[in-house]
């Protein structure tokens, strides 16, 4: 109901050069914090993301294929693979801190950009976009011997989190970094007594985003509700990690 009555934009689709991208987007600017978070549980609920101060949902009239997937965090499983990548990350230390954009960080995106999109033109307008804009916003960032070499982007709700971004440095690749935040963020959300963990979209045909079915049991959003992925007829991503 909320995205019919909104005005709905287009843009080229990231994903698929057939497709474009329709989407709806709203801002929830000058409500008080308690408030926001409240919202944001819905609007996580019914598909949304956040980018800087606003949140989209995908209305793609020729598309179906970005499906939100979201995690219930007290019944994840940490399979064997996953406990293998937290013992090889046990050196790294995590800090907690208030969400803010440093020369430093600007830099570590800069290399992570061009190593994954071999293009590192607007970093630092991207990342006032995922630092700034909402105002519960947890950053966890990720060190080796006092060295910064990722950055994890989370947005709290009210009984959810929605991991927005997640960047590192490419020299450390072999570790599976991206992997380990995964599992960092379910921790926290676990652990400040939250429900769900929201991963963005799932997209079977692209191997950018069909990943975060590995991470069950999963939910994904369809026909405007929220299904089991094992009762689906997708198939698991295998990590070879």
């Amino acid at each position: 109901m909320l995205k019919s009555t909104l005005p709905i934009y287009a843009s080229p689709c990231g994903y698929f050069e057939d497709c474009r991208n329709d989407f709806v987007i709203l801002s929830l600017d000058d409500r008080p914090k308690e408030e926001t978070c409240i919202l944001f549980d819905y609007l996580l609920s019914r598909g949304f993301r956040r980018s800087g101060n606003y949140f989209y949902a995908n209305v793609c009239f020729k598309c179906s294929r970005c499906i939100p997937i979201r995690i219930p965090v007290k019944d994840f499983v940490l399979t064997k693979k996953y406990r293998r990548v937290a013992k090889i990350n046990s050196d790294v230390r995590i800090e907690n801190v208030e969400s803010e954009v440093s020369d430093e960080k600007i830099e570590l995106f800069r290399k992570y950009s061009f190593f994954r999109h071999n293009d590192n033109s607007d970093c630092e307008d991207t990342l006032f976009n995922l630092h700034y804009g909402y105002n519960d916003i947890h950053e966890m960032d990720y060190f080796i011997h006092d060295k910064l070499v990722a950055v994890g982007i989370l947005d709290l709700a009210q009984n959810s989190a929605s991991t927005n971004y997640f960047y590192f440095d490419p020299e450390y690749s072999k570790r599976s970094l991206g992997v380990f935040s995964v599992l960092k963020e379910i921790e926290f959300t676990l652990q400040s007594g939250r429900e769900f963990y929201y991963l963005g979209f799932f997209i079977e045909e692209s191997p950018k985003m069909r990943y975060k079915s590995q991470y069950q049991p999963a939910q994904l959003r369809m026909n405007e509700e929220w299904i089991d992925f094992c009762d689906t007829n997708f198939t698991i991503y295998k990590s070879t990690t």
